[in-house]
């Protein structure tokens, strides 16, 4: 069995903020796991829960006592380059946001 070591209230609080404000779904649910063990939870409970294969938590929990609350972030993955420059993205937003239910029409509407 393997459980996380007993965490501090400040360790409690960062991973709470994670597990409900985390940036990803993949960070939230890491925090989940460690708190979880941290509650007395087998890895093989952690991983029926969060629906995910048990050699997933065990990684998590390695990476929690790795490095804390930063290593369940999310690692920068490549990728092909965005295919919009700054400016058309921020167009695109205006667009959708001035029109959500017909961002295209928006768009022709400005000429694009």
């Amino acid at each position: 069995m393997r459980f996380v070591k007993a965490l501090s209230l400040e360790q409690i609080r960062q991973l709470e903020e994670a597990w409900r404000a985390g940036r990803c779904h993949r960070q939230r649910q890491r925090a989940h796991a460690v708190l979880l063990s941290a509650k007395g939870f087998r890895v093989e409970q952690c991983a029926e829960v969060l629906e995910v294969d048990r050699d997933a938590i065990s990684r998590w929990l390695c990476r929690w006592e790795d490095g804390g609350v930063a290593a369940l972030a999310e690692a920068k993955r490549p990728g092909r380059p965005r295919a919009l420059a700054k400016q058309a993205q921020e167009e695109l937003v205006a667009a959708a946001q001035a029109n959500p239910a017909s961002p295209r029409a928006e768009l022709a509407k400005r000429g694009r």
